[in-house]
C-alpha cells in the first residue's frame, strides 16, 4: 500500500538506514545518473544496472529509485536491473488530476514497450506490488515472475491496519489545508494519500487469472494484515508465500540479505508446484531443495 516518504518515515520513527550492499547498514548505494522515457504523457525517470535477464523494480507510495538501495547492487550481479520512479514521484512527472494503480500499471506497460522488453521479472514493494499484480493481470505477456511485497487488494480494515488508515486521512487533510493556503507543492502528497484511501479495488477473483508465478511477501508486523497477505497467496494459481518473522512493512530494509537471497532463488529456479504429501513419499536421502 505505501512506502512513507523520508519525511513521513522520520515522523513515524521508521527512517531506514542505507543498505547499498546486503548487510552493510549505514552505507548508501551510489546511483548512476539515469535518463527519462516519455510514456503516457509523462517523463518517467529510470536507471539501469548490470547485464542479463531484466528485473524491474517498482517502489511504494512516495518512494523513488532510492527505495531499492538494499537490492540493486546484489541483483545486478546476475541480472539487468531497471528501477524507475513512478508517476508523480521521485523525478518522474505527472499530468493527471488523480491517480489510480491501473493508470500507473499502464505507465509501466508502455515503459516496457518503449524499452522493447517482452517479459521481465518484477519486484514490487507496497504500491509497487499492487502495480505488479495489475500488470500480471492486464498485461500478462510482460510479467515472467513477480515478487509482491506488502501489497493489498482493497483499502479497508480487512486488509490494512486501522492505524495506517487514520494516519493517511490525517496526512491528506494536512495536505489539503496546505494546498488551500496556497502551498501548491503539497498537491502531490494529497493525491498520493487519496490514492491510498480509495484504491486499489482488485476483485480477489481477478487473481485466479494470473498465470505468472508470484512470491507473496510480507512481515508478520506489516501494515498489511497477515490474513490479507494469505488471502492473496491462496487465490493465486502459481504462488509461494514468505512471511518474515519480526518484520514490518520495511522488511526489505530490515533484512536485505534474507530478502535478496529469497528473490534470487525465486527468479533463478523454475517454478514447481509442491504437493504437500510429497514429503511422506520421498526417501530419507532425497534433497527436496534441489530442483
Amino acid at each position: 500500500m505505501m512506502l512513507p516518504s523520508l519525511q513521513a518515515q522520520r515522523q513515524l520513527g521508521s527512517k531506514p538506514m542505507g543498505n547499498g550492499q546486503p548487510g552493510s547498514a549505514g552505507k548508501s548505494f551510489d546511483h548512476i545518473e539515469g535518463t527519462y522515457a516519455v510514456v503516457n504523457g509523462i517523463n518517467m525517470y529510470y536507471e539501469q544496472y548490470g547485464e542479463g535477464d531484466p528485473i524491474l523494480l517498482i517502489h511504494g507510495n512516495g518512494g523513488s529509485t532510492e527505495s531499492f538501495d538494499g537490492q540493486i547492487a546484489f541483483l545486478s550481479r546476475k541480472y539487468k536491473v531497471i528501477v524507475a520512479d513512478s508517476r508523480g514521484q521521485g523525478r518522474s512527472t505527472n499530468n493527471a488530476d488523480s491517480l489510480t494503480y491501473e493508470l500507473m500499471a499502464e505507465d509501466f506497460y508502455l515503459f516496457l514497450e518503449q524499452l522493447e522488453l517482452d517479459s521481465v521479472n518484477i519486484v514490487g514493494w507496497s504500491d509497487g506490488g499492487i502495480i505488479g499484480l495489475i500488470l500480471a493481470r492486464d498485461y500478462p505477456e510482460k510479467v515472467k515472475k513477480l515478487v509482491a511485497v506488502g501489497a493489498n487488494l482493497r483499502p479497508d480494515t480487512t486488509a490494512v491496519s486501522e492505524a495506517l488508515l487514520d494516519w493517511t486521512r490525517m496526512k491528506m487533510e494536512q495536505a489539503q489545508d496546505s494546498v488551500a493556503a496556497g502551498k501548491k507543492s503539497f498537491a502531490t502528497e494529497e493525491m498520493l494519500m487519496r490514492l491510498m484511501l480509495h484504491h486499489p479495488n482488485i476483485d480477489v477473483a481477478d487473481l485466479h487469472d494470473i498465470k505468472a508465478p508470484v512470491m507473496v511477501v510480507a512481515g508478520d508486523h506489516d501494515l498489511i494484515k497477515v490474513t490479507h497477505t494469505v488471502e492473496i497467496y491462496e487465490n493465486l494459481p502459481h504462488a509461494q508465500l514468505a512471511i518474515y518473522p519480526g518484520a514490518t512493512h520495511n522488511l526489505m530494509l530490515e533484512s536485505p540479505q534474507l530478502f535478496n537471497n529469497a528473490v534470487l532463488r525465486f527468479f533463478s529456479r523454475p517454478y514447481v508446484a509442491k504437493d504437500p504429501m510429497s514429503v511422506m513419499l520421498d526417501t530419507p536421502s532425497k534433497n527436496n531443495d534441489e530442483e
